[in-house]
């Protein structure tokens, strides 16, 4: 389940760059400190869009309304996060983000797509390397392919419970921007884009499109939409 949260400030707000940790906080505040206890990958994503804002090096000016989407592939925790969120609307609770003190404007679920194994991000992807925790990958690089597979079946081995059947599986690039992602004071290799997975399971590309791809995506990596697929790409 897909939804889509307004925030709005009175004023116009700056924001810094490495801003993921204020929308954790958002979702501690939501879900309660125990959703993030222990290091297990988490069974969501979430994607951050500044509405109107003024791009700068470190900075991001004029923010006044902020679109946060969140998606999942747990019900149960679809039905905490809408909850919560409604709760936290109805108490006018002000959470701030840079200079800014924004409220919940809005809260709806948003219409989930049939997978078609052609996507576009809304989030940043990371990729990490095979059993290397800290090394990651760009679509480009040696073992890109294999490492995704394989950070894809932990994630939905330590999730769902089970490993999946999967005979295929391949990365197709469309259209991908390589960029350095700063979080947490420090620069994640990651990329944005549209690309194609190649895949005869269906489960594992829900799972992709509901959970997020890649790692991290807890922290608001991974959150793609379903794309339109072209002829010849």
């Amino acid at each position: 389940m897909r939804f889509l949260v307004v925030l709005r400030s009175l004023e116009p707000a700056t924001v810094s760059v490495d801003y993921r940790s204020r929308f954790i906080a958002l979702l501690k505040k939501a879900l309660g400190p125990e959703e993030f206890e222990g290091s297990s990958p988490r069974a969501y994503t979430f994607a951050v869009f500044f509405q109107d804002a003024i791009f700068e090096d470190k900075l991001i000016k004029n923010v006044q309304k902020i679109n946060f989407r969140f998606s999942t592939c747990y019900s149960v925790l679809a039905v905490r996060f809408y909850i919560s969120m409604a709760r936290l609307k109805e108490s006018l609770y002000m959470h701030p983000i840079g200079t800014g003190k924004f409220i919940i404007e809005s809260i709806k679920e948003e219409r989930e797509q049939k997978v078609n194994g052609c996507f576009k991000t809304l989030s940043p992807v990371v990729v990490q390397r095979i059993s290397e925790a800290g090394k990651y990958l760009l679509p480009a690089d040696d073992l890109f392919n294999e490492s995704l597979l394989e950070n894809t079946l932990k994630r939905f081995a330590s999730i769902k419970g089970y490993i999946p059947r999967v005979k295929e599986f391949k990365f197709v690039p469309v259209e991908i921007k390589p960029q350095q992602v700063k979080h947490y004071g420090g620069n994640i290799p990651a990329f944005l884009g549209r690309f194609r997975i190649e895949t005869e399971s269906e489960e594992l590309l829900k799972f992709v499109y509901q959970c997020g791809l890649g790692v991290r995506t807890g922290q608001g990596f991974g959150y793609l939409e379903v794309d339109r697929c072209e002829r010849g790409v």
